[in-house]
Order: C-alpha cells, then sequence, then structure tokens
C-alpha cells in the first residue's frame, strides 16, 4: 500500500514568520560555513533556506517544519530575496568571540533575512540565558550540525536543577 502520511502538526499559527523583513548577519567558523553549504548543495536549497530551516526547528519543532512543508506553508525566500544572502570573510580585527577554538574564528558571515517575530523569539531565549543573539545562534548551530559535545559548558546551565517526583 503506498499510502500518503499526512503530518498534522500542532497547529499553531505561523503567519507572522512570513514576511522576511529582518535582517540577520551572523558570523561562523570555517566548519559551519562549510556544513551550511554542503547542505544546501545536497539539498538542492540555499543556504539561507537551511539557516530557516534549522531557526524554525530550533524555535518551534521539526514536526511542525514539516507540517508547514506539507501544506506549502514553507519559510522560504522568493527567489529574489535569496540574492541578498552573501559571505563575507572578515579581517582578524573584526572577530567575534568564539564559541569553541576547536571550530576556528567566526569569520565567515552569511546575512539572511528572517521575519521579525523570530528574530524577536530567539532574542528572548539569548536573554535567558544572558547571551549576545549572535553567540546564541552559533551555539545552536554548532549543536545542530555537529552535536553538542562542541559547546562549552556554559555557567547558567550548571546552576539549572530539575527535580523529579516519584509517586
Amino acid at each position: 500500500m503506498n499510502q500518503k502520511t499526512v503530518i498534522t502538526g500542532t497547529k499553531r499559527n505561523y503567519a507572522k514568520l512570513k514576511p522576511n523583513d529582518y535582517s540577520l548577519k551572523i558570523c561562523f567558523p570555517e566548519a559551519v560555513d562549510l556544513a551550511l553549504k554542503e547542505l544546501a548543495e545536497y539539498t538542492g536549497n540555499t543556504v539561507a533556506d537551511i539557516i530557516r530551516s534549522i531557526l524554525f526547528t530550533y524555535l518551534y519543532g521539526q514536526y511542525d517544519l514539516f507540517a508547514n512543508h506539507e501544506r506549502d506553508q514553507t519559510i522560504k525566500q522568493n527567489p529574489k530575496q535569496s540574492e541578498f544572502i552573501h559571505h563575507i570573510q572578515l579581517s582578524s580585527q573584526t572577530m567575534t568571540q568564539n564559541v569553541n577554538a576547536n571550530l576556528g574564528k567566526n569569520m565567515y558571515c552569511v546575512k539572511v533575512l528572517i521575519s521579525e517575530k523570530m528574530r524577536d523569539d530567539l532574542k528572548e531565549l539569548a536573554d535567558q540565558v544572558n547571551l549576545t543573539l549572535s553567540h546564541f545562534i552559533r551555539e545552536i548551530f554548532i549543536s545542530r550540525l555537529f552535536g553538542h559535545v562542541y559547546l562549552p559548558e556554559r555557567e547558567a546551565l550548571m546552576g539549572f536543577k530539575v527535580t523529579l517526583k516519584q509517586e
């Protein structure tokens, strides 16, 4: 039987994510830059599409990402907007803070359009762990592309405790 599975999703409303009206600039180490380019080529998407998909999944979940794709309510840009994406290699005087020295300096910058709502949600989460938005986004990409073992422990997470009650 070739029955198509329908992904229903959580039914959350993502209408505010439609306009990609916020310009996000983020600098990555070379390993992240290379991984994003390879994933884009492998999947036939743009680097911007890969970035938006990773951010969407981090914020709202893989389940809703698939549901939105199925309904053709994707978070992709139109072709004219994708010309806005570019990579810039920065001089060593303008390096941003390293997340992990093993991955190198954050020399490769990407400028991509995302929705203001997505930016606000990312900023709120970054503020909760006392990180800058750019540092927080780098951590998202490093963990999603290479796993959590590449991230240094943060003091904010070390103080977080969960207690489970047994009944």
